[in-house]
């Protein structure tokens, strides 16, 4: 049996033990939380080897962790800690540390992290499984897999499983049960989430803990129910009856066959029914099996048994005493919330107590006999056993919110007398419907497809259900969302108002908001905190924060208040943020099925399914999907279904379709895309559309050239083009060209239809840029220049332009110290004296720019001088030496006593005539100011303007080493002569002739081949200009080398009487060639050194007479 140690840790400081990681072990069940309280939790473990273990705590990540006493676990065993002493409602991080040597070595696992009991008025999150079926029937491993990831994701408080996840079918030993329960137990099953996420149990039909198994000879409940306490710490009297209510009846030895055999042991309390309450809300779960003590239906459902069959929906039963604590259970409550949890309701309607609201006026759970109109609970639950009133009345009486159950396989929401009964959608079955009890129920209000599970948020003012898809094409999405008010059973505070407001609320990226929540209010306390949700990640915890927008997008802000006793509201306003030049894209809807040309036979079902996205609103919902459907028969624009993105129909008569989806974006924009499929007859083979574009990038306006026609048809030919830019605008031509006036990516979607009516969609993403913003152009004049004090001066800014936007401010200050802000001021300056007033304009998207202008102030009598500027050349390349004038100046009562110029580029010169050189492209003003012997000034300008220079190509340079050889020829080639002479060599691309590539400057490459070529190199400098260069490489083939002949017969010095038959044979090898053939042999002999005679030709070997008496010589030529 498990060991269970509980801990009370009063502020133990963190014991200074040696810490390395060593001797890795692992765990058959990594660390699973169980039974959270407000002071506690249990952690549960499975080590494979002995080990020591501890854990240590913290509640702030890099703080300092308490230590848990040190502790030994058995391999193979599970070992449970109850760590006591802890804060309510607060989040702890913790990890594991475990010792294979007795303390000399500790190895460190990963820190996770949980929570206790939340305060009333607290939000959270929770989440509900039912049906995995792993090793069941139905169930997928993987799928299952994919939904505990999603709720890991998503941190809930704790998860709540409705049973049908341990497969006790068949099972025959308390060892095959601790294996069906440990595999689940895996790291890679629910140690996916139990590290992190307290896990509590409601049993299943396929837990096989019906009461009319108790008393088998081998008894699948009392397996189960000993691997289930050995594996998951689930809430029994001894847990903290402070904080958990469960029930105390115990298994007994007359409950089992066997007498004792089969009894759990010290602890034999059955840990099947329980509740507790966690913030606003009680929950209940509660077990419709173990008192069950008739099986009133055969063994179809998967239930074993050797019990005889009988009774009817009446045997299903919860047992009185569980009866009466359910009722004192929700009458002590006054909770905002109750939710009741089981595997399925008592009795329900045919088929092994299938279904949920409908039958929830029946039998022992709603009190009526089968007809409906009976009324049976008086007679079949007699008051004087102790039976008070029927399920159903119970949960009216005293206000629950929702009864969530499974068992049937996907996902129905109903709603019966005010009270939700929510069927749980199985965690791992696919996308389809499982035991469909529910289409002729008037309670139902949704039913949806498998698979997923649902995450509920409970806050003071709602509690939000959302069930989550875990298969299928929308895995992680909420594919129905609904909430359940509260039922006003709260204890006393009331909770504050969120008030939140935002200005503004639309207009173009990048876009500020300024946010009030100060408006919140508590009528019986104060607001504590504020917390800002502004939908794109930011946050803020100010009462009136403010928040730019960068991204086009419609965002929801939320605004979550905190009163002085803990209790929330929340309150949201919406922000709609369009691109630049407010034009809104459309949407892009996509037909998943039917597929393009698809085939159906007459009459057969034909499922269709979609999506929409859009590039403003996101992942749009299918409140505005339309599905029309156009061929034979059929009557224009005939709609078959709205408002989903799925559905199915009977196939037409023969002949070829097409089915259409239309879909609308918030701001009412529509889009469609078509595909086509047949019925009957021979399948038509669909189009393939290729869409390609150039340039696919750019700034805006940017015109792009569309090709489609490398469209092509198997079958046919294509018909039409339909092109959808994604901007709202359209072609029906193959290659048609397209201006894109405002930035954003687009899709543009091309449609090709071949000659029966078949379709297929290729997309292009083009993505627009905004033009650098152009800066404004300040100008300003005055009225008058100069004069005498005081000197009154109209100023003219209002001629200052800007090219790609409009002014939004002007900004004077005219070097007396004075300011302005409108476009065209007057100042009067009281001293004499020069000054210079200067205007800053700034565009609406935040550039500036300056203009000056010099006012000189005199006292009476002196008259200023008059300031001539010139220059030679005024534009040209950079670098532009230019020649500036100011020599012509004059004064008409004095003299010019100095000059003084700047250039607008950072440089000055004081005389009459400077040169100066720019190095930079740009506009440049060069001022002058000319000063006389009475201290009078005057300015003059001249604008120059400097052109970036013509960018010069690189020069490519290649070279080889060698340049020609045998095969294999190894040659290193050399790019890096190559050179640029107004930049930087940027990349080098060499094709070798051969196939061969390569983009390193000086690379080597070896020829396997004989043949001549010719090598390219392309270099490209840093500002895209490219030079090719080549060199030729001649490869040959190697040295042909002579064959070698071999005699093996006659074996040398060999004598032969006259008329004697003589044997010849020999072989012939080439060492480029290899074997020589036959073919290439030649036979000669030579008697007594004479001429040679050749005697046999194209084989091997043979044989010849010797005819006369002589010294022969036997010769082989091969070639």
């Amino acid at each position: 049996m498990r060991r269970s140690l509980a801990i009370l840790l009063l502020g133990i400081i963190a014991t200074c033990l040696p810490v390395v990681l060593f001797a890795q072990v692992t765990f058959s069940g990594n660390e699973l939380l169980g039974n959270p309280t407000d002071k506690s939790i249990t952690i549960n473990i499975v080590p494979d080897s002995n080990i020591d273990v501890f854990y240590q705590f913290r509640t702030t990540q890099g703080g300092p962790y308490t230590d848990t006493p040190v502790l030994s676990a058995s391999a193979g065993e599970p070992h449970e800690v109850v760590i006591d002493n802890l804060q309510a409602d607060t989040r702890y991080f913790y990890r594991m540390q475990y010792s294979t040597n007795g303390g000399s070595n500790w190895t460190i696992r990963a820190e996770h992290s949980f929570r206790t009991a939340r305060s009333v008025g607290s939000t959270y999150k929770i989440a509900l499984t039912a049906d995995s079926h792993v090793n069941i029937m139905l169930g997928n491993l993987s799928e299952w897999q994919s939904t505990l990831d999603l709720i890991a994701d998503d941190q809930p408080d704790f998860l709540l499983d409705l049973g049908d996840t341990f497969a006790m079918d068949g099972i025959a030993s308390e060892s095959t049960a601790d294996a069906a329960y440990l595999y689940q137990r895996d790291p890679s099953i629910m140690g996916r989430v139990s590290p992190s996420v307290p896990i509590f149990l409601a049993m299943g039909n396929h837990e096989n803990e019906e009461g009319w198994n108790f008393d088998d000879v081998d008894p699948q409940p009392i397996f189960g129910m000993k691997a289930r306490k050995r594996y998951f710490p689930l809430p029994s009297p001894l847990t903290d009856p402070a904080f958990y209510s469960a029930n105390t009846d115990p298994v007994e030895a007359s409950d089992v066959a066997n007498g004792n055999s089969h009894i759990i042991g010290d602890d034999q309390y059955r840990e099947d029914y329980y509740s507790w309450t966690w913030g606003d809300a009680l929950f209940i779960v509660f077990d419709p099996f173990q008192y069950t003590m008739q099986n009133p239906y055969g063994a179809s459902a998967g239930e074993g048994g050797d019990e005889i069959v009988g009774g009817d929906r009446w045997n299903w039963t919860m047992g009185v005493q569980q009866h009466q604590w359910l009722k004192e259970t929700l009458e002590n409550s006054h909770a905002k919330y109750k939710f009741m949890f089981a595997h399925h309701m008592l009795g329900g309607t045919a088929n092994y107590v299938r279904g949920g609201a409908e039958g929830a006026h029946m039998f022992e759970w709603g009190g009526y006999e089968a007809d409906g109109t009976t009324y049976g609970f008086t007679s079949k639950r007699p008051a004087g056993e102790g039976w008070l009133e029927p399920v159903h009345e119970m949960m009216k009486t005293y206000d629950v919110s929702a009864f969530f159950h499974g068992h049937d396989h996907h996902f129905v929401l109903e709603e019966r007398d005010g009270i939700v009964y929510q069927l749980v959608p199985a965690a791992s079955q696919g996308t389809g419907l499982g035991f469909n009890n529910y289409t002729s129920s008037p309670y139902v209000v949704s039913t949806q497809n498998n698979s997923g599970y649902l995450r509920m948020t409970v806050s003071p003012n709602e509690a939000l259900v959302e069930y989550v898809k875990s298969t299928g094409s929308n895995v992680g999405q909420v594919q129905y969302a609904y909430t359940i008010e509260p039922n006003g059973g709260g204890t006393g505070n009331t909770p504050p108002t969120a008030v939140a407001s935002a200005t503004p609320t639309s207009g173009d990226a990048p876009l500020s908001v300024s946010f009030t929540g100060s408006n919140s209010s508590d009528s019986d306390g104060s607001i504590a905190s504020y917390a800002w949700d502004f939908g794109d990640g930011g946050t803020a915890t100010t009462a009136n924060p403010s928040h730019t927008y960068n991204t086009a997008g419609n965002y929801t802000a939320i605004l979550t208040v905190t009163d002085n006793e803990g209790a929330t509201d929340t309150d949201q306003v919406s922000i709609t943020v369009t691109n630049p030049g407010g034009e809104n894209q459309p949407p892009v809807p996509v037909i998943a099925s039917p597929q393009s040309g698809q085939n159906y036979a007459a009459g057969a079902i034909i499922s269709f399914s979609g999506s929409a996205t859009d590039p403003e609103d996101g992942n749009l919902n299918a409140s505005t999907a339309e599905w029309r459907v156009a061929g034979p028969g059929i009557p224009v624009n005939y709609v078959i279904a709205s408002g989903t993105f799925s559905g199915s129909g009977q196939a037409p008569s023969t002949g070829n379709y097409s089915i259409t989806l239309e879909v609308q974006d918030s701001q009412g924009l529509s889009a469609t895309t078509t595909t086509s499929f047949t019925v009957g007859g021979s399948p038509n083979t669909p189009p393939t559309a290729v869409a390609s574009a150039t340039p696919t990038s750019g700034e805006a306006p940017l015109l792009v050239n569309f090709t489609g026609s490398n469209s092509s048809d198997s079958d046919g030919s294509i018909t039409s083009y339909s092109w959808n830019f994604g901007d709202g605008n359209n072609a029906t031509t193959a290659n048609p060209s397209h201006t894109y006036s405002s930035a954003g990516n687009y899709t543009a979607t091309l449609t090709v239809t071949d000659d029966d009516g078949a379709t297929d969609n290729a997309q292009v993403t083009i993505s627009v840029n905004s033009p650098p913003n152009e800066p404004p152009t300040a100008v300003v004049s005055a009225d008058p220049t100069s004069g005498e004090a005081p000197l009154t001066v109209n100023f003219t800014g209002s001629n200052s332009s800007d090219s790609d936007g409009s002014i939004a401010t002007y900004a004077w200050t005219f070097g007396d110290g004075i300011t302005a802000n409108t476009a065209d001021p007057s100042h009067t300056y009281a001293n004499a004296g020069n000054y210079t007033a200067t205007l800053t304009v700034t565009d609406n998207q935040g550039a500036t720019d300056e203009a000056h202008i010099a006012i000189t102030v005199t006292q009476t009598g002196n008259n200023p001088p008059t300031a001539v500027a010139s220059a030679d050349p005024t534009s040209g390349e950079a670098p532009l030496a230019v020649n500036f004038t100011g020599s012509n100046s004059s004064d008409s009562d004095g003299s010019i006593a100095s000059y003084a110029w700047t250039f607008g580029d950072g440089g000055t010169a004081n005389t009459a005539n400077p040169s100066h050189t720019y190095n930079s492209a740009g506009n440049y003003t060069a001022e002058l100011t000319v000063t006389d012997d009475d201290g009078a000034t005057d300015v003059a300008q001249v604008a120059i303007t400097v052109n970036a220079p013509q960018n010069q190509p690189p020069t490519a340079v290649a070279s080889a080493n060698p340049t020609s050889g045998t095969v294999p020829l190894a040659v290193n080639f050399t790019g890096s002569n190559s050179s640029d002479s107004d930049g930087s060599i940027a990349t080098y691309t060499w094709t070798f002739g051969d196939g061969g590539t390569a983009n390193t400057a000086n690379p080597s490459h070896t020829y396997n081949s004989a043949g001549n070529y010719t090598v390219t190199l392309t270099v490209t400098d840093d500002d895209g200009a490219t030079d090719d260069a080549q060199v030729a490489i001649t490869v040959n083939e190697p040295a042909n080398t002579s064959p070698v002949a071999t005699i093996t017969q006659p074996v040398n010095n060999t004598n032969y009487s006259v008329g004697q038959v003589a044997s010849y044979s020999g072989t012939g090898t080439d060492a480029e060639d290899g074997t020589v053939p036959a073919s290439r042999f030649r036979w000669f002999y030579s008697r007594n050194g004479g001429a040679e005679v050749q005697f046999a030709t194209g084989q091997t070997s043979g044989s010849i007479v010797a005819a006369a008496s002589g010294s022969y010589a036997v010769i082989l030529e091969v070639e």
